[in-house]
Formats: C-alpha cells, sequence, structure tokens
C-alpha cells in the first residue's frame, strides 16, 4: 500500500469486533441504547458528551422525549402472536405511541408499512413528531393477514430525557477545524454502523498525529436533531470549520461516492478527492445535493443559515441497494474488508490535510539545486517531479494539495523535497 493509505493492520480487526459489539444494540435519537453505545466507544478514545434536555427549542425544531419500548406485538383472532418486536427490532416503529385493543384488518392496513422493492425484508421505520404508531412486516408477512380482526399491544412511554452528542476536540497548531460526524442513533444496520466504527479509529490514529496542523472534532450524533442543536445551542459551533466529513455506509460497495459539500471546493473536498484518486479503487463524485433519501447528517449543516461545508463519504449511494435501511443490513451483509478500506481512504484524506500548507519561494530565478547539494541526489528525472513544482509553484497562494494535483502524483511524493527545501531555505511554510 502506498504511504498516504498506510495504516497499522491491527485496525482491520479491531473495527470488526467494535462493529460486533455495537450492532445488536438498539438505538434510537436518545436513550439507553445511544448510552450504551457511547459507553463502548469511550473505552477506545476519550469522548467528552454534551447533553441537550427534552422541550429544549432549536430554531423550528423541539429536542424530542425519550421514548420507552416496553412490549409490541400482534395477535391473531385466535389469540395467537404473529410477530413481536422481541422477535425483531424492526417490527416496531420507533417513537410508536401506546396503542391496546382490538382492529380490523383495513384499520391495522394503515399502521403497517412494507418494503416495496424487497419482498423478505422488515424496513427500519420511524414516528418522530407523529403521534402514531405502527409496525413494519415483510411482503410475505403482510400477505398473511386474512383475519378480519387483530388484537394490538404496543406498550411505550415518553418521558423527559436529553439527546446526547459525544465529542472527541483534537487541537491543532491551527484554530481552523476539521469536522468528522458519523450518525449513531440508527438501530442495528450494519453498514450503517460502520461510519461510526471508522470514525472512532479515524479519531484514534489523528490523536496520535504529533504536531498536528488542523484541529479536529470527531463527533458521535442522533440524525439531523445533532447538528441542528449543536448550532442552536453549543456556542460558537462551527464557527472555525473549514471542512469535514459525515460518514456512513462504509462497509458494503466496490467504489466510493463522495458528495462534496455545498462550498464544494474546500481544503476537505480537495483533501478526499485527492485521497480517492491515489487509492485505486473506483470512485465518483458529486456536487452537493438535498434529494430525500439520499442526505445523511450533511444536509443539516449544510443547511442555509449553517453553511458549515461537511461532505459525505460512502460506499454505496444511500438508498441505492434493496437492505439499505432494513433488516437485512446485518453482518453477514457488509464485509471487513471493504470498511478497512474505507478507514485507509479516510486516513489518506487526513495525511492530505495535514501535508495541505501553502509555501512561498525564498528564491529568485530558478535555483541552481546543484549548489545547494541537492541535485547530485536526485537519481532520475522523475524523481525531480517534487522539486520543480516546488519551485515552480510555491508563490504562497497554491497549497500543497494544489501543486500536487497540477504534477499528478501523491501528496506524500513531496515529503523529502519539502523537508530538503525548507532546510536548504529554499521555501517557507507560511
Amino acid at each position: 500500500m502506498d504511504k498516504l493509505h498506510f495504516i497499522d493492520l491491527r485496525y482491520k480487526s479491531e473495527c470488526w469486533s467494535l462493529l460486533e459489539e455495537l450492532f445488536p444494540i438498539y438505538r434510537t435519537i436518545l436513550g439507553e441504547g445511544f448510552q450504551k453505545s457511547l459507553n463502548i466507544i469511550r473505552k477506545i478514545i476519550p469522548i467528552s458528551i454534551l447533553e441537550y434536555p427534552s422541550g429544549s427549542k432549536c430554531g423550528s425544531w423541539t429536542i424530542p422525549d425519550e421514548w420507552i419500548l416496553r412490549d409490541a406485538y400482534i395477535k391473531n383472532s385466535k389469540g395467537e402472536i404473529i410477530l413481536s418486536h422481541q422477535d425483531n427490532q424492526f417490527y416496531v416503529w420507533q417513537y410508536s405511541i401506546p396503542f391496546s385493543g382490538i382492529i380490523s384488518r383495513e384499520e391495522l392496513n394503515q399502521h403497517i408499512f412494507v418494503e416495496e422493492n424487497n419482498s423478505n425484508s422488515i424496513p427500519h421505520r420511524v414516528a418522530y413528531y407523529s403521534n402514531n404508531w405502527g409496525f413494519s412486516l415483510s411482503h410475505s408477512q403482510f400477505n398473511y393477514l386474512n383475519d378480519e380482526n387483530y388484537f394490538v399491544e404496543i406498550d411505550t412511554e415518553l418521558r423527559k430525557g436529553a439527546i446526547t452528542i459525544a465529542e472527541l476536540y483534537l487541537q491543532g497548531n491551527k484554530e481552523d477545524e476539521i469536522i468528522i460526524d458519523a450518525v449513531l442513533s440508527c438501530p442495528s444496520l450494519a453498514n450503517n454502523l460502520s461510519g461510526v466504527v471508522v470514525a472512532v479509529f479515524l479519531a484514534d490514529m489523528i490523536a496520535g498525529i504529533k504536531n498536528r496542523n488542523f484541529s479536529y472534532r470527531i463527533l458521535f450524533t442522533p440524525e439531523t436533531i445533532g447538528p441542528i442543536a449543536l448550532h442552536y445551542l453549543q456556542d460558537k459551533f462551527g464557527k472555525k470549520v473549514v471542512g469535514g466529513y459525515n460518514l456512513i455506509n462504509l462497509a458494503f460497495g466496490k467504489g466510493f461516492h463522495y458528495k462534496k459539500s455545498r462550498a464544494g471546493n474546500t481544503i476537505a473536498d480537495k483533501a478526499m478527492e485527492h485521497s480517492l484518486k491515489h487509492f485505486g479503487r473506483e470512485y465518483e463524485l458529486r456536487d452537493y445535493d438535498v434529494l430525500t433519501g439520499t442526505c445523511g447528517n450533511e444536509k443539516a449543516y449544510n443547511s442555509l443559515g449553517l453553511k458549515i461545508p461537511i461532505g459525505s463519504l460512502h460506499r454505496s449511494p444511500l438508498g441505492s441497494y434493496p437492505e439499505y435501511d432494513t433488516d437485512q443490513d446485518n453482518l453477514g451483509f457488509i464485509d471487513e474488508d471493504t470498511m478497512y478500506e474505507s478507514l485507509k481512504v479516510c486516513w489518506g484524506a487526513i495525511q492530505t490535510l495535514e501535508r495541505a500548507k501553502l509555501y512561498k519561494h525564498k528564491f529568485e530565478g530558478e535555483p541552481f539545486l546543484t549548489g545547494y547539494g541537492l541535485y547530485p541526489k536526485i537519481k532520475k528525472d522523475i524523481d525531480r517531479i517534487p522539486y520543480d513544482y516546488l519551485m515552480g509553484f510555491t508563490d504562497g497562494d497554491m497549497s500543497l494539495i494544489d501543486i500536487a494535483e497540477k504534477a499528478g502524483i501523491s501528496i506524500t511524493d513531496f515529503d523529502q523535497a519539502v523537508y530538503q527545501m525548507l532546510d536548504k531555505g529554499l521555501i517557507e511554510a507560511l
């Protein structure tokens, strides 16, 4: 593996172990499952906790109450339980209100959701803010609902609580901040959770960088309401952000897909594109959009009024495969090697960011490298490329990413030339 994407092999098994531990936990946007997941993550990286109580106003949004699910099932006319949330956590819609009683099949149908494109899957469904209840079924289960009446029991409670956001802030030499965001509020969706796992170990590696250039804020959030709460309730949040990434669905798919930030040309957008270009897998770059079903937290960060320039990295586009947001997105569906590759690509973007400095020439006219003791050490013409491009484009306006892109080589190929030309006083870092 090239220098840009090299990481310790131990991260491969550690990523998978963390995913296996997080996967069975029943999570929603706040509550016990979310807290339990954070306690597991805290064993790996030293996160701190931000809490915002139920009822807090965030512009037009309100922090919801905590939802408690005790029991949920449907009985047929014979009194037999035909489905129970204890058998599959996806059966009951999250945030269903309490209900108990006998209803007709026609009425029950108004509270059932079936996935159109996958006859065997049970889709994930939520009822946030809707004052409604419901069940998700597979097509085959739905087709067996032939009785005239059914008994429905949904034993749930809404009570005051608080949404929780975990963060790890890593100070750099510059105040300029890079955000890495991963949504933790999904239930047992393995591919969705892979973004959390990659963010955890990416944070661990960033913490090990000595003399960091950028500052980094790694966030584990509930979807949508997390970024909105941070904007309204966390003083000065986002003011120093110059770019960042939402990580999601990173363990299934052959290539990579990167949706740029609204700005489209941040230092983070450039760094991710550079990492993808030099990784050797197919990749697609997309401009920012808000098409329903294709968005994660990047939509909230980039929304008008916030405009925090966050891009989104995933392997397969959201909603592009039948298993998406269903119980079929399990540990057997995803791939350990694919998730490990995703971590490498993210690390390549960080490596690029850390080298993305501005350099200014201190010479007039093309330097005589032999006189500086450099040219005899350059054995091949191809080895001259970093020196030539540093001599030609260190005007103080182009970052090293821009220069590397112009040269058509990896930013890590400039390491030796930058060091030597700094040492000889030919260039200076701004």
